[in-house]
């Protein structure tokens, strides 16, 4: 009988906690980060007081908390409008917007909990439609600027009237009515025709032209080949007898047919057997052989839409050349747990693959120029085998892809590999857009489509650049590093110019532009230079844009004479859209952190008549090394491996290295300003 009461007892004890468990239980309600709560009283109503973060009590059935998320949250809202002229268009605004903390009850009282849905399409179609009918269809284009700001100024005006903050307005899409297109179509067409007989016109000019002076340069040849002969006697032969022996080389490492090459010097092959040490072999210009193999051209389609051209200009001068604006675009918030996708993770030896992909953002803020192939960025995160990621810190290198370099693989064997064999420094390795995963399906090999099609690649690498350094300082992938080679190299340098914390850079075998690459280099020699001639001529807006950039930059070549006004168009557009000086000079605590790695005989970057990169960036590191574009890369891995620790050690000297690099000087004497 004792036992029994003293069950009975135990039961009845737990009956009474459980009771009282569940009422205070129901006394209690939290609020999470980044979120506010309001609380509804059945007798007074909504109560003007704001509760914070965490955990609070309430009376039960009396009172219900209601939950607000006051983050910023981004939202595109498309609107049909019309412009001074009668024009129908097109516009989608893209805001990123979060409520009022301190006023929630107001807002909750007089619209909701969903009151974005009730306030933001009608005062943004209000605001868009009153600012776009003071202009044109044309000054949509050429005062994209001002009407972003006048509209930004009334928006931000009228939402806060109703409680909300606009932290970012951005135009994201701008399209024209059928009729519109139609009308610029037929106008184009005329001045082409126009433009066509003028050209005919002027080239027959020019070919009469050139037939005098090539008799006259034919005539001033003969007169110095013979005085060459009486100077330096059998050197200038020789000299001929190489350049013969690449350019017949040339042509039959094209042929598909079986050669038999006569002994002797029948054919001009018996290069003198003086040619054996390395720097000979430089002098014969390694690169420009090397090119003949490749067959790879670039922008087999031509310039590419110049409406396009005018976008990503306007987008590069005022965002993402502008430091503090293109921070905006991707924020350290917006990078979520969520937004990063792990596809895939798999050990191998002593390293751990793991393969993400995540959205572009300029996907989100320039979606009519990123294919859906570009949309998604994809990379791979490459680890030691027992490294716990997000909670052990490891140093960390972000490694961009050179000219025709797709996939992962060369990458992964060539650098990241060696980099945790040697040093224990980790990599991301970012897919190139237009490369391996992310190539449009007609695209062949890396010839890409347009010269637009660059830009693009430029643009959407610095922003992913962004998100993955957001993402490595969530995972404790720190400290970091951009480095790459070429056009990697190249790539790295434009995403350092945006980043505002502590970050390294090596850039190997690039320099402050591209304009020389494409115009004088090597990879000039793939370019069709007569279809860029031809859209040039056969389209005005082409033509309106190049004057406009010319005047852009009459003040620093006001002297230049310009012989050729397409490969000057080239130059001024890679020069607007790669050049280092066009874009913000990164933090001067990381200047110190840079180091160029510049190649003397390089055939691929030419150096001359574009600014030096001391004088863009004063006190970061250049060195110089004794090589051609194609020999640094295949022989000089392992320093780039040492300078990739050398420079993360300048930034973070205790960084905890597998093993401890000295830091060396790191310019050395070169002549002049190479």
């Amino acid at each position: 009988m004792a036992s029994s009461r003293l069950f009975n007892n135990i039961g009845r004890l737990g009956i009474g906690l459980a009771i009282a468990g569940g009422a205070i239980n129901s006394m209690l309600y939290n609020v999470d980060g980044g979120h506010r709560a309001v609380i509804f009283d059945r007798f007074q109503g909504v109560k003007p007081d704001v509760i914070g973060e965490g955990t609070h009590f309430m009376i039960p059935w009396l009172h219900r908390p209601i939950i607000f998320d006051i983050r910023t949250r981004p939202r595109s809202i498309p609107s049909i409008t019309g412009t001074k002229d009668l024009q129908t268009i097109n516009i989608t605004l893209r805001i990123l917007y979060r409520p009022r903390a301190e006023i929630l009850p107001k807002i909750f009282t007089n619209l909701g909990l969903d009151y974005e849905e009730r306030v933001l399409p009608s005062i943004t179609n209000e605001v868009l439609k009153s600012v776009v009918a003071q202009f044109d269809a044309i000054e949509l284009i050429t005062q994209r600027t001002l009407i972003s700001q006048r509209v930004s100024e009334l928006l931000t005006e009228r939402a806060a009237q109703f409680g909300l903050l606009l932290d970012d307005i951005s135009i994201t899409h701008v399209s024209f009515g059928p009729e519109f297109t139609s009308a610029v179509e037929l106008k184009q067409v005329a001045q082409q025709d126009a433009e066509k007989q003028r050209f005919l016109v002027e080239k027959a000019e020019q070919s009469r032209q050139a037939n005098v002076i090539a008799a006259e340069g034919d005539a001033r040849a003969a007169d110095l080949i013979g005085k060459a002969l009486g100077e330096a006697g059998d050197g200038l032969i020789e000299l001929r007898r190489i350049e013969a022996a690449e350019d017949i080389a040339g042509q039959l490492s094209k042929s598909r047919n079986i050669v038999y090459l006569p002994h002797g010097p029948q054919m001009l092959l018996n290069i003198s057997d003086d040619i054996k040490d390395s720097s000979t072999i430089e002098r014969m210009n390694f690169d420009n052989i090397f090119r003949r193999f490749i067959l790879t051209q670039s922008f087999v389609r031509g310039w590419g839409n110049p409406l396009h051209l005018q976008e990503i200009f306007m987008y590069r001068r005022d965002k993402i050349g502008v430091r503090d604006e293109c921070l905006k675009l991707v924020p350290a918030e917006s990078v979520q747990d969520n937004t990063i996708e792990i596809v895939k993770q798999e050990i191998k030896g002593d390293c751990t693959y793991i393969h993400g992909r995540f959205r572009s953002p300029l996907a989100d803020y320039l979606p009519n120029l990123v294919p859906p192939e570009i949309a998604t960025a994809h990379f791979q995160l490459i680890l030691p085998r027992d490294h716990r990621l997000g909670i052990d810190p490891i140093p960390i290198g972000l490694c961009y892809a050179g000219t025709g370099d797709h996939g992962f693989s060369r990458r992964r064997l060539v650098t990241a590999v060696p980099l945790i064999n040697q040093y224990r420094i980790a990599s991301i390795l970012l897919e190139n857009p237009y490369y391996g995963l992310r190539k449009p399906p007609q695209q062949s090999r890396s010839s890409l489509f347009y010269v637009t099609d660059l830009y693009i690649m430029g643009k959407a690498l610095i922003l992913e650049t962004l998100v993955l350094l957001h993402w490595c300082q969530k995972m404790k992938l720190t400290p970091a590093i951009l480095h790459g080679f070429s056009l990697g190299g190249h790539m790295a340098s434009l995403a350092f110019t945006n980043w505002p914390g502590p970050l390294s850079l090596l850039s190997c075998a690039s320099w402050s532009t591209s304009s020389t690459v494409y115009c004088d280099g090597v990879l000039s020699r793939t370019i069709p230079w007569a279809l860029l001639k031809q859209q040039f001529y056969e389209n005005k807006a082409y033509q309106t844009f190049y004057e406009y950039l010319r005047e852009r930059n009459r003040s620093t070549d006001s002297n230049v004479t310009i012989a050729d006004p397409i490969k000057d168009m080239m130059r001024l557009l890679m020069d607007e859209f790669t050049s280092l000086f066009n874009y913000s000079r990164p933090v001067q605590s990381n200047i110190s952190n840079a180091l160029f790695i510049a190649c003397i005989n390089d055939g691929y970057i030419i150096r001359d008549g574009i600014p030096h990169m001391n004088d863009l960036w004063p006190g970061c590191h250049i060195r110089y090394i004794p090589r051609g574009h194609i020999s640094a890369f295949l022989l000089n891995q392992s320093g780039f491996h040492d300078a990739v620790a050398e420079m993360l050690q300048r930034q973070q000297p205790d960084v905890k290295l597998k093993k401890y690099p000295i830091i060396t000087p790191a310019s050395i004497a070169s002549p002049g300003k190479s």
